[in-house]
């Protein structure tokens, strides 16, 4: 399913990010380039959908992201939502060159704003057929579960998955990679450039590509490069198999 195209606000910025298999000496590498060491933070973000994954399927990903020094959860900045402007990764252009992921980012207000204007009245698929997520009461027992500022968005969804990241961010110029690691296991780098309007996307998905290239750790072969996977996808494949399948019948992933 190919998501809408969504101009870019006055609220939105445009990501173009790829990630990579993160070497031994990814340190050395990004200092042999120039790249300068920013700050190191902690993070859980969490993902909410409907039971049917109405956002998913339209590759919107509505999360709550809290910083650990002050994971307030009703600060209303914390909420983004993420509309993925390529539908499939590993989807190539007329050349045969692999597309990179490009989304429009909404913060706050307008991240909540844009998934209430998305979904149907309230979910039909409780339970049952359809349903890809309930109660996570269990799964999530020890935490606490963000609370949703918005009363229609509170009635029809519910978190379907826990991330906590410990994150390393260096610079350059505006070039930014970030080399992530998960409490259950996962790492992975991603190079990133955020541009104000679509008529720099290209010229950023260029970049973007030629310092994955640099950075990226020589011995994974080209197939492991071409399926690093983020820290979401990852979890969805490990721990939520029905939903990652669905991402992958949805075209959002794969």
């Amino acid at each position: 399913m190919k998501s809408e195209a969504i101009p870019a606000t006055t609220s939105s910025t445009i990501e173009i990010e790829e990630k990579f298999v993160v070497p031994h000496d990814i340190e050395k590498r990004l200092m042999q380039w120039g790249f300068e060491r920013q700050q190191c933070v902690e993070m859980t973000d969490w993902y909410f959908d409907t039971s049917s994954l109405q956002l998913l399927q339209k590759n919107m990903w509505l999360r709550c992201r809290q910083p650990e020094i002050h994971g307030d959860a009703d600060d209303i900045s914390q909420w983004q939502i993420k509309i993925g402007q390529q539908s499939k990764r590993n989807s190539r252009n007329d050349l045969g060159t692999p597309l990179m992921t490009v989304y429009v980012e909404l913060e706050g207000i307008s991240a909540l704003e844009k998934a209430a204007s998305c979904l149907s009245p309230p979910d039909i698929a409780a339970h049952g057929e359809g349903c890809f997520i309930d109660d996570n009461s269990e799964m999530f027992r020890n935490h606490t579960i963000p609370k949703i500022p918005n009363n229609m968005l509170s009635s029809q969804l519910l978190p379907f998955a826990r991330i906590y990241t410990r994150r390393t961010s260096w610079t350059f110029l505006d070039v930014a990679v970030d080399l992530d690691e998960t409490d259950f296991g996962h790492a992975v780098g991603e190079v990133e450039m955020v541009v104000e309007d679509e008529t720099r996307v290209e010229a950023a998905r260029t970049q973007v590509r030629e310092w994955v290239a640099k950075l990226q750790d020589p011995a994974a072969d080209t197939v492991e490069q071409a399926v690093a996977k983020g820290k979401l996808e990852y979890y969805l494949y490990h721990f939520r198999p029905n939903v990652y399948e669905l991402c992958l019948q949805s075209g959002v992933l794969g």
